[in-house]
């Protein structure tokens, strides 16, 4: 039905219990209950015609809550009356008061009724033209954007508070593939955008999308707003196992979630196993003898198929595969490298060198090694050209890894005659140097010219090592690893651990 007592309403405001309307002068007048003296009218009287607000006019925006009515005025001042809690004054309000606390405000509102118990209470906004939120009323579940200091009073009304609203944006993100996937162990990849604050990232990870487990939080290089690839490398994983991941990163903004990826860890026969040596020697047996390994020459045979026949040559015994190596790779209690053969596949063929490896050590869950020296060997002549190369620094420790060198000593305790030393002794280890180079040149015949398992650096210079020796208090421990070629850094080289296991 029409409302005939009342005309030229601009907007209207209704709680639970009363109506509150602006009309287009600028007066403020309302109906209902007035038990708290929301009508503002200067009594606690109910009403059921409209009342006009006492000394209101002005007014450009109004709001209502269960027992009280906020005004904002032209001029960006608030007025309120009724239950106005954070007013400062517990008691009601029958005409309206300004605000006091609150200017330059350009919209309000008013929340509730929310009911706790036998009451209902409610919380008022207002935004300020200079962007800040400002909030007063009750607070008893965090409603004015902070802890509850009495969450079981219902009163509890404090402020006007602003509400801390956090500027800026929260990360980009966006979860990439897994590489370097191995039985036990995988490279978790994606990119992060910080936009404009700073930003931490970690991978969750684990066999359902509860994922489970974490890898380390780590800080974005930069704060600005272009996305970063970011890695972190997984260990002791399950084999032929399905894993997912998703990328995490947090600035003062939020924290964003990217989306689920899989990956599912390798086993054996698959392609990542096909660096192990002895898979490589029995396919190499079975190439050379196909009627040994029961291999068709009509062909038709599955990747399966073969990977059982190359199982059988290997166990058929081929003679490539070693039980040792004649130069295997050693890696030393500081975790410096030294390897004695490292194939470089060239447009001009293979190129057979050595190399040795300084351990940086860690940075970002990363293990790092630089080079530190390398060269070209070919035979006894490339070994002679390194030892003679070196034969200046040969009293540091670090240059008797060269195989030359060693070599030489070798024939030398063996043929002490030959390398004209005298077992009444009195030598100086320059002395000694100088004998050892004779019984290099003299030939040891421990020098070897191949490896039955050498390194080998692809055209990415990452480095697979097929056979790595590491002495322990337990023996010598033989292990394969994987190098990933990072890239340089003040004039050095630099590697980083991807991928290891025992042999």
């Amino acid at each position: 039905m029409q409302f005939n007592d009342i005309s030229g309403v601009s907007s209207i405001s209704t709680s639970y219990s009363h109506t509150i309307v602006l009309k287009n002068d600028g007066t403020v007048w309302g109906w209902g209950d007035n038990g708290s003296g929301q009508l503002g009218n200067g009594t606690d009287k109910d009403s059921i015609t409209p009342v006009q607000a006492k000394g209101l006019s002005g007014i450009s925006a109004i709001a209502t809550n269960h027992k009280d009515t906020i005004a904002l005025k032209s001029d960006g001042t608030i007025w309120i009356w009724g239950d106005a809690g954070g007013s400062g004054t517990s008691s009601n309000i029958t005409t309206p008061v300004s605000h006091t606390n609150l200017t330059g405000v350009v919209q309000i509102a008013s929340g509730g009724p929310h009911v706790i118990s036998i009451y209902y209470i409610g919380h008022k906004l207002a935004l300020k033209s200079d962007g800040t939120v400002w909030a007063w009323g009750n607070n008893s579940v965090g409603q004015l954007g902070y802890q509850p200091l009495y969450p079981d009073n219902y009163r509890d009304n404090y402020g006007p508070v602003q509400v801390d609203i956090p500027t800026g944006m929260t990360p980009t993100v966006a979860t990439g593939s897994a590489s370097l996937i191995a039985t036990d162990s995988a490279t978790l990849d994606g990119t992060v955008n910080p936009n404009g604050s700073a930003t931490t990232w970690y991978f969750q990870y684990g066999t359902t999308t509860n994922y489970g487990s974490l890898t380390s939080i780590a800080t974005l290089g930069s704060s600005g707003s272009t996305s970063e690839t970011v890695s972190s490398r997984i260990m002791v994983l399950e084999e032929n196992t399905t894993y997912h991941f998703r990328l995490v990163a947090a600035n003062s903004t939020g924290t964003t979630y990217g989306n689920d990826k899989t990956f599912t860890t390798t086993g054996e026969n698959t392609t990542e196993d096909r660096y192990d040596e002895g898979y490589e020697a029995g396919k190499k047996y079975c190439e050379d003898n196909p009627a040994a390994c029961g291999i068709s020459t009509g062909g038709g045979y599955t990747q399966a198929d073969l990977d059982a026949k190359y199982k059988e040559g290997y166990n058929a015994g081929s003679g490539s595969c070693s039980n040792g190596s004649s130069s295997p790779a050693t890696i030393s209690a500081a975790l410096d490298l030294h390897i004695p053969q490292l194939n470089y596949s060239t447009a001009f063929g293979v190129m057979a060198l050595w190399a040795d490896f300084k351990y940086v050590g860690e940075s970002n869950g990363e293990l790092l090694w630089k080079l530190s020296d390398f060269g070209q060997k070919s035979g006894k002549t490339a070994y002679k050209k390194s030892y003679e190369s070196n034969t200046t620094r040969l009293g540091n420790s670090g240059d008797r890894y060269d195989e030359g060198y060693e070599a030489g000593k070798q024939y030398c305790k063996n043929n002490p005659a030959g390398c004209g030393i005298s077992t009444s002794g009195g030598y100086t280890q320059a002395d000694l140097d100088a004998k050892y180079k004779e019984g290099y040149n003299a030939g040891s015949g421990s020098c070897s010219n191949g490896s039955s398992s050498p390194a080998t650096i692809s055209a990415a210079l990452d480095l697979h090592i097929p056979q790595l020796n590491y002495s322990t208090a337990f023996g010598v421990m033989a292990l394969w690893a994987d190098f990933k070629y990072v890239g340089e850094s003040n004039g050095e080289l630099i590697w980083k651990l991807s991928d290891f296991g025992q042999k």
